[in-house]
């Protein structure tokens, strides 16, 4: 699929509106060159049911994350986002996968979880507990949770565990952090959108620069919302995105402010597909851009959703 023009330019004398009209023919339009592409689809890896939290979502099979235990492979994927490896998008684990979740997190160095779902929603387990000391694992032990901050959007946990199997065993800290008010299928159920993102993406930036620091090791950020694509997808975007505004709005060199959702959520579905799930996520990823520019004072205000 050839990329289609949708930047948006924010300064100078060229400045684009979207409408929910034009949203919705881009968003059309990737999903039929992707969700919708029986040739993407062929390149699914196709795992055991008992793998899977949802029968239809799977990884593909160039970027599927693999582990050393008897499945070999977990149903999460890596994900290029502001470089190479930066993100795992995971599955939220299941009863049956809880064990292969550590394993994933302790042989590719994560030691940053960012959880986007409750454990229950709508009376429907979302995510099998994974952090809890009292839940029985095979091969790991959750020693320690403790909760370290929380309010009524966002709780933050540190949480030690061991591997077992190993001689000597094996134990390592991990910081989590969970986002409480997102509706599975929907968007964050808040008004202060953006203050509540710029904490998430503080998590993640902190995360990044503790892996920068650690210089020849890869500490990817695990991020999983249910089955790791809607909430999962709109976060990477809307993270990605930013952090791309932030240095054009650094850089001394830059004249005007360029992004374009359209090419990065093309992009990103062929990383993991069905990410970004409908056109309410996609509309609210132009929507949250438009405030956070309004926000940070970066004329002239374009009104992206008519």
């Amino acid at each position: 699929m050839k990329d289609i023009t949708t930047q948006k330019i924010v300064k100078g004398e060229k400045a684009k509106t979207f409408t929910k009209k034009i949203a919705r023919q881009e968003f059309q339009r990737i999903i039929q060159y992707t969700d919708q592409d029986p040739a993407h689809k062929e390149k699914l890896e196709i795992l055991d049911a008992s793998l899977c939290r949802y029968k239809d979502i799977y990884p593909y099979k160039h970027n599927i994350v693999k582990i050393s235990n008897e499945h070999k492979m977990v149903n999460a994927s890596w994900m290029n986002v502001i470089n190479e490896k930066s993100f795992i998008a995971s599955q939220a684990p299941n009863d049956n996968t809880l064990d292969d979740f550590w394993q994933m997190c302790f042989e590719h160095n994560v030691t940053h979880i960012l959880m986007l779902c409750k454990e229950f929603e709508d009376n429907k387990k979302k995510c099998s507990n994974y952090w809890s000391t009292t839940t029985k694992f095979r091969d790991f032990i959750v020693n320690d949770c403790s909760l370290l901050k929380q309010d009524d959007f966002i709780e933050r946990k540190r949480i030690i565990v061991t591997y077992i199997k190993g001689k000597p065993n094996i134990q390592k800290t991990f910081e989590h952090l969970q986002f409480k008010e997102w509706p599975d299928h929907s968007t964050p159920n808040i008004h202060n959108y953006v203050l509540i993102f710029e904490k998430l993406f503080k998590f993640a930036d902190d995360a990044r620069e503790e892996s920068n620091n650690k210089k020849k090791i890869n500490n990817p950020i695990l991020i999983h919302c249910s089955a790791g694509i809607g909430r999962t997808g709109v976060f990477l975007t809307l993270y990605a995105i930013c952090n791309e505004i932030k240095k054009q709005i650094n850089s001394q060199n830059s004249v005007d402010l360029i992004f374009n959702v359209f090419n990065f959520v093309r992009k990103l579905k062929e990383m993991r597909m069905f990410s970004v799930e409908n056109i309410n996520q996609y509309n609210f990823i132009y929507k949250f851009l438009e405030q956070y520019l309004i926000e940070r004072n970066v004329p002239p205000q374009q009104n992206n959703g008519n």
